[in-house]
């Protein structure tokens, strides 16, 4: 009896499926394609990376369209060998893998993965990837209204993902006060709230101030701030009250797209022109435009001493049980959190004239404790008169060997 292998079977069913598609009547065909999309989009769990495999897909299938071939019969490896030639980056290259891949997985449809991440290739560093500096971070603020200073202050003081910002309604906010000084306010941030990736962290009061006085003018313009309203919204007419009134999110093309063009207004990166056999975004920066406030985050409370358990936790990392006890519904671990956080919260200051703040308020917090130590000072001091007035008494009397001093 022959043994039918497995390439032989799945060469013929998509055979089979190549042939049934050719008789099919368009409509037909559309509503099947559909099915097959909906299969892709509707597996995807979080919104930030829905955008970007679909956003990866598409551009698949057009490369598909242009080369006149079939999706469910389409070599991924050829579309990889064209990235490649165009000269894009592995990153963007693994991702749109991702995304194909993923494509296939949910439609049945069998590929030979481990093959196809062949012709990605080795994982290659190009140039060192560092992050933004302070006076960077300053200089960039000084071209920026109040909208993108917020955006820009939290992904400093936060180092949160690109994908993380423009899903961050108003209720993932909630006031909080460091333990030692109810002076200083600052918000605490659940990040990817219902997702499997959720996290806390915060965010400096600078940024908190930048926050209040952003939501401040939404306000005065008629909007209605409410908990399931977009921290960062499109720019809107303050005289088209339907668009004041039901706010949008912004979306994550255009916080890359600002933020770069502030960039080069700022005097920190450079227009970039296309050269012959290049396209828009090919060349690599030294610092990444987003992710250089995430590791300028990072150094940051590296540098403030917080426990490396805690910065992981802050930034959205997974720990060990071992490493450290956390539960992020626990006020306790909350405040502990907060805690470790404090320490870097001078070092994630931009605003020389903020900082100085921060620092004077510390300088008066340690000098009222120090009174604090002075007056128990005084009042222990006050509570042994009477028995000092006593010893006296008793070695005057000679009741009381008066000892002596060393």
């Amino acid at each position: 009896m022959n043994v039918i292998s497995k390439e032989f079977k799945v060469h013929f069913y998509i055979t089979l499926y190549k042939y049934y598609l050719s008789i099919l009547d368009p409509s037909t065909k559309t509503h099947l394609q559909q099915h097959y999309y909906r299969n892709f989009l509707e597996s995807i769990r979080t919104k930030a990376a829905r955008e970007t495999y679909d956003s990866n897909f598409k551009k698949f299938t057009q490369f598909i369209e242009s080369v006149e071939g079939n999706l469910l019969n389409e070599n991924p490896s050829d579309y990889i060998i064209y990235l490649k030639n165009k000269g894009r980056s592995r990153s963007l290259i693994s991702t749109a893998v991702c995304a194909i891949s993923h494509f296939y997985t949910m439609n049945d449809v069998v590929i030979n993965k481990k093959k196809i991440n062949k012709f990605v290739g080795a994982r290659t560093k190009k140039h060192k990837d560092i992050g933004y500096n302070t006076n960077q971070i300053r200089r960039l603020l000084e071209v920026c209204d109040d909208r993108i200073k917020v955006i820009v202050l939290l992904f400093a003081s936060t180092g949160m993902r690109l994908g993380a910002l423009p899903t961050l309604k108003m209720g993932n906010f909630r006031s909080v006060n460091i333990e030692n000084d109810k002076q200083i306010k600052l918000y605490q941030i659940t990040i990817y709230e219902g997702e499997p990736e959720e996290y806390i962290t915060f965010c400096t009061p600078e940024c908190s101030t930048a926050v209040d006085s952003y939501l401040s003018y939404r306000e005065r313009s008629g909007e209605k701030i409410a908990p399931n309203t977009p921290l960062i919204r499109e720019q809107f007419d303050k005289d088209d009250i339907f668009k004041i009134k039901y706010p949008r999110q912004v979306l994550l093309g255009t916080i890359s797209k600002i933020l770069s063009e502030k960039f080069i207004q700022a005097g920190i990166r450079e227009v970039e022109h296309i050269k012959e056999n290049q396209t828009m975004g090919q060349s690599r920066k030294e610092i990444p435009l987003i992710h250089g406030f995430r590791k300028f985050f990072n150094t940051a409370l590296m540098n403030s001493d917080v426990h490396p358990s805690f910065k992981k936790l802050l930034m959205g990392h997974s720990v060990e049980l071992d490493e450290v006890y956390y539960d992020k519904n626990s006020d306790k671990s909350q405040v502990k959190l907060l805690e470790e956080y404090s320490k870097a919260i001078n070092a994630l200051t931009i605003n020389e004239e903020n900082r100085l703040k921060l620092e004077n308020q510390e300088i008066r917090r340690r000098n009222n404790m120090l009174e604090r130590d002075k007056d128990e000072v005084k009042l222990l001091h006050k509570e042994l008169e009477p028995l000092l007035a006593l010893k006296t008494t008793l070695i005057k009397e000679g009741l009381l060997r008066e000892t002596a001093k060393s």
